[in-house]
């Protein structure tokens, strides 16, 4: 009874394409299904090699990319099993595709301290002003970015100190503002400047931002658009290579800051965290528990104290 979004349908669309293309250079014979009953398995494993060795339209592909194939594909057989009859169940289940390395490293505290220094020092420029308050709750709710920038006004519980969300999935779930500094954002976004919540705009964080021009700032508004998330992701880049951190951390890690600094805050409340940010599985952020050390964790036995 889930129904399947239109985006999950192009995504795996394109993998039977991509498949397809590959096929009709390389075993044109396996253009043919019934083909793959005898030998579909080693011409998928050989297709995924192709892939990672020799690579796709633009790239080589990274364990991830073969998972998201296999994933796509395999289910695609199986429906054909359900279709066709007399064709075999499962023919592609229990491939051995490599599992992506699941990343759990995240900002270490002197990044963190280093960012959190950046954001003061540039929360009144021109060009980092509307940028620094959505950072700032993506670290402190551990949210996507996806889901900051299309946060509405009329879902926000004012009573509560939260928001229901449709995150990932067509998952819903609520994202609490109880800290102080975090709820301060969220009131300067919703009500106007009388105190009253505001119907000029639908967005929490509607498209706000000053462009500099010979020396003078003007300001740029539009009230019918929010911002991109592609632009927050954009500016996260930009900040992290200004201040000389490691190029492979993104704005994604700000939710795996928070998981860690939530298990540890928690006592390693799995449930909770896992239901703050949105997985319906416990596993992964099970993951993030090896970084739960806090300063009262006994990790040295003390014998010269």
């Amino acid at each position: 009874n889930i129904k399947v979004s239109e985006k999950t349908l192009n995504y795996d669309k394109q993998s039977i394409e991509t498949l397809i293309k590959w096929l009709k250079v390389h075993k044109p014979d396996h253009l043919n299904i019934w083909n793959w009953v005898s030998s579909g398995r080693d011409t998928f494993l050989e297709f995924l090699k192709y892939k990672q060795e020799v690579g796709g339209d633009k790239k080589k592909w990274s364990d991830g990319s073969c998972q998201t194939s296999y994933r796509r594909v395999r289910s695609f057989f199986n429906f054909i099993s359900e279709k066709i009859e007399g064709f075999p169940k499962q023919l592609l289940n229990k491939l051995p595709v490599a599992q992506p390395k699941v990343k759990i490293e995240t900002f270490s505290s002197m990044d963190i301290r280093m960012i959190l220094e950046f954001l003061e020092e540039h929360k009144s420029e021109p060009t980092w002003e509307w940028f620094v308050p959505i950072f700032k709750v993506l670290l402190e709710t551990g949210m996507r970015v996806s889901e900051v920038v299309q946060m509405k006004i009329r879902d926000i519980d004012i009573n509560e100190q939260k928001i229901s969300i449709l995150g990932k999935g067509n998952k819903r779930r609520n994202i609490y503002f109880r800290s102080k500094g975090v709820w301060d954002i969220i009131c300067s976004q919703i009500y106007n400047e009388n105190g009253k919540i505001r119907t000029d705009t639908e967005w929490v964080f509607w498209y706000k931002h000053k462009n500099t021009s010979y020396g003078k700032s003007y300001l740029v508004e539009k009230k019918d658009k929010r911002f991109r998330s592609d632009g927050v992701i954009k500016k996260t880049k930009t900040m992290i290579r200004l201040l000389n951190l490691d190029d492979s951390l993104s704005t994604h890690d700000t939710r795996r800051y928070f998981i860690t600094e939530m298990l540890k805050k928690t006592g390693g409340n799995i449930p909770l965290v896992a239901q703050l940010v949105g997985h319906s599985s416990w596993d992964l952020v099970k993951r993030y528990t090896k970084n739960v050390v806090d300063a009262n964790t006994e990790v040295n036995i003390g014998m010269f104290d």
